[in-house]
């Protein structure tokens, strides 16, 4: 998650990453293993199956397992991290939780033939973070039960929360690459990559901030609050997502993480490029499906055909919610308006 209502994310550091033989030595033997599995020719299988789904042509139901509860997975020691370098144990832990996943509950992942190095992109979230009160029951686990101390009550407290200003540590990002490069040489190779997603998801910040009973019943009491804060925290994501595309740090999400709300593998976008391919798509069947009420109502305001199935979803939504701005019932498609189209048509980070 790039940012979380829950604290704030600190700057990321540029700095040298150095390791010691041993921990070199782990790293680069779980890497090998997982090249040999990403070198198995059922992924370029499954990539098909994926595509034929989300083309609407889809030949079986396709299994994807996600948010696993890792902290309960321990079993045998599979996931026990043997490196002392945090940065190491960072990669450790994904490449054993990729190999742990492959192993016992793999349905119909795609194991990538490369490793993805993120862009050391920052966002100091919205200005504001919960107040809470929290109670534990598993010290292993980030799920707690949490008591929300209200920050919102009326319009003033509005103005706590903040527009973002994304940044890129450059040099820390090349740092991280290069010490991936020399890292994994010889065995897979190293891609950029930058923000594939965020959940743009008002309500749920909102309720942290507010309250959920005093959320609720200001939906019935105080409607305008309600639309002024929604409206807020839209401006926010907006002047987020925008300087993303200024600064060239969106990438297309086309890896093991399908999820409702992204780009996944789809003919239009593999045959002819991100621009017209998304363009394309969405004439096909609509450009997104979510699962809150969020996606109920734009459905509705983009005339998305009922019960459809997308056959694309855009990386971010970066346009969604100037869509449904600007949105009529009777306009049947997003690709009826051009100014999405722009953002759509912006350079994506290359590798």
């Amino acid at each position: 998650m790039l940012h979380d209502p829950s604290h704030y994310t600190p700057m990321p550091v540029a700095e040298e990453v150095r390791l010691t033989p041993r921990d070199r030595e782990i790293l680069r033997a779980l890497a090998s293993e997982l090249a040999g599995i990403a070198a198995l020719p059922v992924h370029t299988e499954k990539a098909r199956l994926w595509q034929k789904l989300n083309d609407l042509e889809s030949e079986r139901p396709m299994v994807w397992i996600n948010e696993i509860c890792w902290h309960e997975m321990n079993v045998d020691d599979e996931l026990t991290l043997r490196t002392e370098d945090p940065w190491a144990q960072e990669q450790e832990r994904e490449l054993r939780r990729t190999l742990y996943q492959w192993r016992h509950l793999p349905g119909d992942m795609i194991v990538s033939d490369y490793l993805t190095c993120p862009l050391a992109i920052h966002s100091p979230d919205f200005g504001i973070i919960e107040d809470v009160d929290i109670v534990t029951t598993d010290e292993a686990s980030d799920i707690v039960s949490r008591h929300f101390n209200i920050q919102i009550r009326d319009f003033d407290d509005l103005e706590k929360i903040r527009m973002p200003v994304v940044t890129h540590n450059q040099r820390a990002t090349e740092l991280r690459f290069q010490a991936m490069c020399d890292l994994y040489a010889g065995i897979m190779p190293v891609k950029k990559v930058g923000q594939t997603h965020i959940w743009c998801t008002p309500w749920d910040y909102l309720i942290r901030w507010w309250g959920i009973e005093g959320a609720m019943l200001d939906l019935s009491e105080r409607p305008a609050l309600v639309h002024a804060a929604v409206e807020r925290m839209v401006d926010a994501w907006m002047a987020e997502l925008d300087q993303f595309v200024a600064l060239n740090l969106l990438s297309l999400d086309r890896d093991n993480t399908h999820r409702v709300g992204r780009i996944r593998l789809h003919a239009r976008i593999t045959r002819t490029g991100f621009r017209s391919g998304v363009r394309e798509a969405a004439q096909h069947v609509g450009m997104f499906e979510r699962a809150d009420l969020l996606g109920c109502i734009a459905s509705h305001a983009l005339g998305v055909r009922r019960g459809a199935r997308p056959s694309l979803a855009v990386a971010l939504e970066a346009g969604v919610l100037r869509l449904l701005r600007a949105a009529r019932p009777q306009d049947p498609y997003p690709a009826s308006h051009p100014e999405p189209a722009e953002d759509f048509g912006q350079p994506l980070v290359q590798d």
